[in-house]
């Protein structure tokens, strides 16, 4: 198993608890951008949209502030 697909898997278990949808949304934009090679990132980008779904245009862009935010930290 690939380290992205371990990654994507241990950003939904959140020590063992559910994610809210905006968690999800903020791990998988920080997954989009880590990502190994395009095809990932695409991958990872599309989840994305699919979770971003039935959220406020302010709920995104908070989720995409804090994934730029936990970038600087690393």
């Amino acid at each position: 198993m690939g380290l992205f697909r371990t990654q994507l898997q241990t950003a939904f278990k959140h020590i063992g608890h559910k994610m809210t949808q905006l968690q999800a949304l903020t791990q998988c934009l920080v997954l989009a951008i880590t990502a190994p090679d395009d095809h990932k990132a695409q991958r990872a980008s599309q989840l994305a949209e699919q979770i971003a779904q039935g959220l406020t245009v302010d709920q995104v862009e908070d989720c995409k502030a804090q994934a730029l935010e936990l970038m600087e930290a690393l």
